[in-house]
């Protein structure tokens, strides 16, 4: 069992061939009624200050954030898409979705999705990874969850911007 992006389903795919079945799910939520999942994901911003250029990348970033791009990018990638309307309209992603079951679950959660909201200050990645290091020695039996949590509260703390 592993948790991972739906972008490595095609990989993943690739890699066993005809050795196993592959099977996904959608992620395991603990209280189906309040239960939400945190999602993360990219952003476009127009820094260009060049009429002609920020023309283009205006253009560019509409069409990528449309239907036609993130299909696009859906079909390409794997990622799960941004715009509802790719989701929901057949002409867009239907036929994939129908000849690739393995990227549906991602969607079918998307009910439960709610922004990954980032730490303060600098240390913002260090904080994730510093989570997701203890929690790994959970489930790797090389700690408890009690001294995990000792662990993890201390550095998290120090990596926190603090307040004056």
């Amino acid at each position: 069992m592993i948790f991972q992006t739906t972008a490595l389903v095609r990989g993943t795919l690739a890699s066993i061939g005809e050795n196993f079945t592959l099977r996904t799910t959608g992620m395991p939520v603990i209280d189906a009624e309040k239960g939400r999942l945190p999602t993360g994901g990219a952003a476009g911003m127009l820094t260009a200050k060049d009429p002609a250029k920020r023309e283009a990348a205006w253009k560019f970033l509409r069409f990528s954030t449309g239907p036609v791009g993130q299909a696009l990018m859906v079909q390409n990638t794997g990622y799960l898409p941004c715009n509802q309307i790719a989701i929901d309209d057949p002409q867009y992603l239907g036929a994939f979705y129908r000849e690739n079951p393995l990227f549906m679950p991602a969607v079918r959660q998307l009910p439960i999705s709610i922004p990954w909201y980032a730490f303060p200050g600098s240390n913002s990645v260090r904080v994730t990874q510093t989570m997701v290091d203890n929690l790994a020695r959970i489930v790797e039996q090389r700690a408890t969850p009690k001294e995990v949590q000792a662990d993890m509260v201390a550095e998290v703390r120090r990596l926190l911007p603090r307040k004056s």
